[in-house]
């Protein structure tokens, strides 16, 4: 029986008056990495900080690894790092020096736990520059470092990405996918939908307060739209085919081609019956929707 790192059940939030979080159910199992997708102010950060004991819910319920009372709850979240929003740090200390506050907030031996945290990120715990004077991208690994101390079993990272350059991304990446690999069950959000896409196994989807859809990579395989995109000269002749030969008119054209969404799976069968009515295509291939696009369309509330 799978075991959940985090199950949330009907979770509500209202801010002056208004439900920004309405009734969000999911389901985290023990070593996923989840990622959590959503326009900005879809309600994704306001779910984590409800997760992370950051704010009480109006109604619903939260479990951490099987634990739903006060204060098991309390103690499940020890368990737990987490970067939620834009990290606040002491501006006129170093990174090591934030991060030992914090390793002592938690009552966490020995000291080396900050200085292997900062190197996993990227930073020197010898720099002695001061966080004030630290680039976003800086701050952000500061963010993620200060969520590693401890070596948690659970890691929910809002927007860990945000202010890294290209060479900062792939190394957070890479350090998610091995801790992931140690066992590390990871919750993420992200709002660059192509990286999302290179860590996380299950994907779940909120607008407007509310959970859209979830669903595993392989899910989300059967889910992407094929289409057969033939390019021609003779649009109307490739029309006339479709309609009067192959009986279908689940098509579309689009920037000079023509998208058939029938007949994906036998594209051959296609080209001889546009070859054997005098119709050549310049171009005939199979065609699926990028991952992103499927995306971008429950995000905006579309159907599943």
């Amino acid at each position: 029986m799978a075991k959940y790192a985090i199950q949330a059940s009907n979770l509500t939030k209202v801010y002056k008056d208004k439900a920004v979080v309405k009734n969000v159910s999911l389901a985290i199992k023990e070593g996923e990495i989840y990622g959590f997708i959503g326009k900005n102010g879809a309600g994704k950060t306001t779910v984590m900080r409800l997760i992370g004991g950051l704010a009480a819910p109006d109604s619903g319920e939260i479990a951490i690894f099987g634990s739903s009372g006060k204060k098991e709850l309390v103690n499940a979240r020890k368990n737990m790092g987490c970067l939620i929003e834009s990290p606040s740090f002491y501006g006129n200390m170093t990174a090591l020096e934030n991060m030992e506050i914090r390793r002592l907030q938690l009552g966490l031996e020995p000291k080396e736990l900050s200085e292997d945290a900062l190197i996993k990120v990227g930073l020197d715990p010898k720099d002695h520059k001061k966080v004030k004077n630290f680039s976003l991208g800086m701050k952000q690994r500061l963010g993620i470092a200060v969520a590693l101390i401890g070596e948690p079993k659970l890691l929910m990272l809002d927007e860990p990405i945000n202010g890294l350059d290209p060479a900062g991304i792939v190394e957070i990446r890479d350090l998610l996918l091995e801790l992931n690999r140690r066992g590390v069950t990871v919750f993420i959000s992200s709002h660059i939908l192509g990286e999302l896409t290179k860590l996380a196994g299950v994907y779940g989807v909120i607008a407007n307060g509310k959970m859209v859809d979830q669903f595993t990579v392989s899910q989300l395989q059967t889910r992407l739209t094929k289409a057969v995109k033939i390019g021609c000269a003779d649009s109307l002749g490739v029309i006339r085919v479709l309609e009067n030969v192959l009986g279908t008119k689940n098509y579309k054209m689009t920037n000079g081609y023509v998208y058939l969404y029938d007949f994906t799976d036998n594209v051959p069968f296609v080209m001889k019956s546009l070859v054997d009515n005098n119709v050549i295509p310049t171009e005939l291939s199979l065609t699926e929707d990028d991952p992103e696009s499927y995306f971008l369309k429950l995000m905006e509330g579309g159907e599943k």
